[in-house]
């Protein structure tokens, strides 16, 4: 398997000269899991456009998967854990754009992000990540009816992408990829959920 870095030197060539540096991947492997960085060494914030081409991993995110890196900064894009007893390969290619300015009036109080990292069998378990809509609306969702549940959030707290897969292959997933939020109740696992209010709905009326 080509090393992400050799992947990368190809794909230099589709950036303009001025931009060679500015934005690369990066990538760390911790037992069965692959984390790949987007890092921005640029002084604008970017939007980087991912594609993959993966065989026995899954990932917590749908390809094309579109992440935005503060400037001078590194971020977390995604995970890929290796599904055992199969070959694994994958394949990514990267674009980025610098995207318009669009300043919103800041409003009510900033609260810090906090993550619950074990399943709560007493409560509706949702696995987010940072930058996911639909994660938001569900959470929003979930407070805004007053249903108790706990958030395990992929981002911040790493391991909480481990126990997320471990729990769909429990769940007999097989997919190499699945849209978030994940949720977790009474030994049940939901994915790739349609119709997220509909749902919870459901399941804070349990």
């Amino acid at each position: 398997m080509k090393s992400l870095i050799g992947l990368l030197s190809c794909l230099i060539l589709a950036f303009v000269a001025s931009a060679q540096q500015e934005v690369s991947l990066s990538e760390e492997r911790i037992d069965n899991q692959v984390y790949v960085y987007a890092e921005n060494n640029s002084n604008s914030t970017v939007e980087l456009r991912i594609l993959a081409e993966i065989h026995g991993y899954t990932a917590e995110v749908s390809f094309p998967y579109t992440v935005r890196v503060d400037a001078n900064s590194k971020a977390l894009a995604f995970v890929l854990t290796q599904i055992s007893g199969v070959e694994q390969s994958y394949n990514l290619s990267v674009s980025y754009s610098v995207p318009r300015a669009n300043p919103i009036k800041a409003t009510g109080t900033e609260h810090s992000k906090t993550t619950g990292i074990e399943i709560n069998p007493s409560k509706i378990n949702v696995f987010t990540k940072d930058g996911c809509g639909r994660c938001s609306f569900a959470t929003k969702y979930l407070n805004d009816k007053n249903i108790p549940y706990l958030e395990l959030n992929t981002s911040i707290h790493y391991p909480n992408s481990t126990l997320m897969f471990n729990k769909l292959e429990e769940a007999g997933f097989k997919g190499g990829s699945v849209t978030m939020p994940v949720i977790v109740y009474q030994d049940k696992v939901y994915y790739n959920i349609s119709n997220i209010a509909e749902l919870l709905e459901s399941l804070g009326g349990n």
